[in-house]
């Protein structure tokens, strides 16, 4: 089992990062800087993103951004996610990762970049109603949206899987999850 799961972990690295045993040339930057930034070390964020249960927690999180109108018509319309899924969602754990462990001026950095980017994310859908609607992917009730996905995701993953032994989860994959208790 342990070689099935590292073959995986090398497997899923170099998918989101282009390489199965080497570090990606941007980690080692999230040491730099002139503070530790937004989360310290043994924070409740280095906690919940320093674990596997982070990837599953990422698909259903993209999974529950996508159910808000606008941010499925913003992706649809102005996303490359059909050209290089991968490089997407590399792009977007690179966000989460460099917020996290970065330095203060490393996150402002990484998160000023998002904006600039989603700056010219705007257009209009459909709604269920026949109703045209605008969306912009830097409105704040849009933001809170995909915010409130993330972390519900990354928590709810890592209430159900984190620091749990090897022969639990496989129990729990056989049988289905079971409540943390």
């Amino acid at each position: 089992m342990r070689n099935v799961r590292r073959e995986w972990q090398a497997e899923l690295k170099s998918t989101l990062t282009g390489t199965r045993d080497a570090v990606p040339e941007w980690v080692p930057h999230l040491a730099e800087g002139d503070d530790a930034g937004y989360h310290l070390p043994g924070s409740a964020v280095w906690a919940v993103h320093g674990d596997m249960p982070t990837i599953v927690a990422g698909i259903r999180a993209l999974l529950m951004q996508s159910l808000h109108p606008g941010a499925l018509a913003g992706v649809h319309d102005h996303s490359r996610f059909r050209e290089d899924p991968l490089g997407r969602l590399a792009g977007t754990i690179r966000w989460i990762f460099t917020v996290s462990y970065g330095s203060t001026a490393a996150a402002r950095s990484a998160s000023d970049w998002v904006l600039r980017l989603h700056g010219t994310v705007r257009g209009e859908y459909v709604d269920g109603h026949g109703v045209t609607r605008s969306y912009a992917a830097n409105d704040p009730e849009l933001l809170r949206w995909v915010h409130i996905a993330f972390t519900d995701a990354f928590l709810s993953a890592h209430k159900l899987w984190a620091g749990r032994s090897r022969a639990a989860l496989m129990r729990m994959s056989a049988n289905g999850p079971r409540p943390a208790g």
